[in-house]
């Protein structure tokens, strides 16, 4: 089964409560999860939380238009604080994931294309390791914050078991791209046109209040006519240096 488990929490110690953040009309969350919805091959869409986050998280989401970005295909696992890597694990092996997409919810520009075209490449080609479209590449493909990464959950259960570093258990995936050839790393460049986001060196990560302003211009123009490259075109010389 393949799911993809996309880690959020509001305890960012840069941008503390970002994931609820108001972007044009729907909170910073609510944009990742739709973004992630346009996937087709998908499973599963997992929402990975510490406990924490759990009461306000179902408050929030319980009624009304943010309720609707919640698909079928949709739970959440509210874990561990502090160990994300125990989180991925234990949401992975409660629903019987095999194969892990990973997203962060500080991406709220995340397309369900970029998504569908790594998964059909690593499937494709019967690949049994870690996948990332923005690491271990020369060239980034898509924009920073648009991130999405692709590894099996017996990787994600070694990782585990290997390393207590501190920065391997809260970011997941460095112990496993940094393993090279051992881990079989597969660097995805998607060079096909047709899918390709043509503006591959911007920056869309969401880390602080002017990462905010810049993404509120792209998505006003991106919610007017549903093209993300048009919307960045239109947007690069209004949004903030």
């Amino acid at each position: 089964m393949i799911g993809v488990i996309i880690q959020a929490r509001t305890g960012s110690t840069r941008f503390p409560r970002k994931i609820y953040e108001d972007i044009n009309g729907k909170c910073t969350l609510e944009r990742v999860l739709e973004g992630v919805n346009q996937a087709e091959l998908p499973n599963k869409i997992i929402l990975a939380m510490p406990e924490y986050d759990k009461e306000e998280f179902l408050d929030v989401f319980s009624i009304g238009d943010k309720a609707d970005a919640l698909d079928d295909r949709f739970d959440v696992y509210f874990g561990d604080p502090d160990d994300l890597i125990d989180r991925y694990f234990q949401a992975a092996r409660l629903h019987g994931i095999d194969l892990i997409v990973r997203v962060t919810a500080d991406c709220p520009l995340i397309q369900g294309k970029i998504i569908d075209e790594m998964l059909i490449e690593y499937l494709k080609k019967g690949y049994n390791g870690y996948m990332g479209c923005n690491r271990s590449v020369s060239v980034m493909p898509y924009p920073n914050g648009m991130d999405v990464e692709i590894f099996p959950f017996w990787m994600l259960a070694e990782t585990k078991q290997l390393t207590q570093d501190p920065v391997h258990r809260e970011h997941v995936s460095p112990f496993m791209y940094r393993r090279g050839t051992e881990y079989n790393i597969h660097p995805f460049y998607n060079c096909r046109p047709n899918t390709m986001i043509s503006i591959k060196f911007e920056d869309f990560s969401f880390d602080t209040p002017k990462d905010l302003i810049n993404i509120k211009h792209i998505v006003a123009e991106y919610d007017k006519h549903g093209d993300l490259d048009k919307a960045i075109k239109d947007c690069r010389f209004e949004m903030m240096k």
